[in-house]
């Protein structure tokens, strides 16, 4: 399920929501790649195809920013992000990853680490990457636009698929605003919401 909602001056927060199963459809993969596709980034995947999956999801987003929460269940497999995906969409954002639950594994820029709860990484979506899940996943996503983080790090492609710890500090300030931001979402404006983004970005 997708819906918009409709304001007046300027774009309105996209919202969108699947809650799939293989139990529901045989097509619950397909339903999830159009999904993800749509409202992430055009991804190929190679996933185990198992009888318990389950994909629950929501996400907001306005301007390049979003804000998102993926829970799958028997989710192993790879997400892969090609040149030609990326040709496709021309999308340009960053993503912070945080993990919630699960483990996982990034590819990008001839790297590859590891990432669970207790921290996050960023990757690039102009450059291709693998996303490997390891099994039931919950994980929040916090998109921001290629521009806008750009105007703010120098080198960014030096800290994708680099996880750190979020122990204390600006570290800890920084997770905990993005799983309070994306817990209490839904109850905002899109006044609200496009300001929060901006300043948790």
């Amino acid at each position: 399920m997708t819906y918009q909602s409709t304001t007046s001056g300027g774009p309105s927060v996209v919202r969108a929501e699947i809650n799939q199963s293989a139990n529901d459809s045989t097509d619950a993969y397909d339903r999830y790649e159009d999904f993800v596709s749509q409202n992430f980034c055009k991804l190929s995947y190679r996933i185990e195809r198992e009888s318990n999956f389950e994909i629950h999801s929501r996400l907001q987003s306005v301007d390049g920013f979003m804000i998102g929460r993926f829970i799958t269940t028997a989710g192993r497999g790879d997400l892969i992000r090609t040149r030609a995906a990326i040709n496709h969409d021309t999308n340009g954002r960053f993503a912070l990853y945080v993990p919630i639950k699960g483990e996982q594994e990034l590819q990008q820029f001839s790297r590859s680490q590891k990432c669970g709860p207790g921290s996050v990484a960023m990757i690039s979506m102009a450059e291709p990457f693998i996303q490997r899940k390891l099994g039931d996943n919950d994980t929040i996503y916090f998109f921001m636009p290629h521009d806008f983080v750009d105007q703010r790090l120098m080198r960014n492609d030096s800290i994708c698929a680099r996880p750190v710890t979020v122990d204390n500090g600006i570290r800890r300030l920084v997770y905990d605003s993005v799983v309070s931001f994306q817990r209490d979402v839904s109850s905002m404006t899109d006044v609200e919401f496009r300001s929060a983004a901006r300043i948790l970005g």
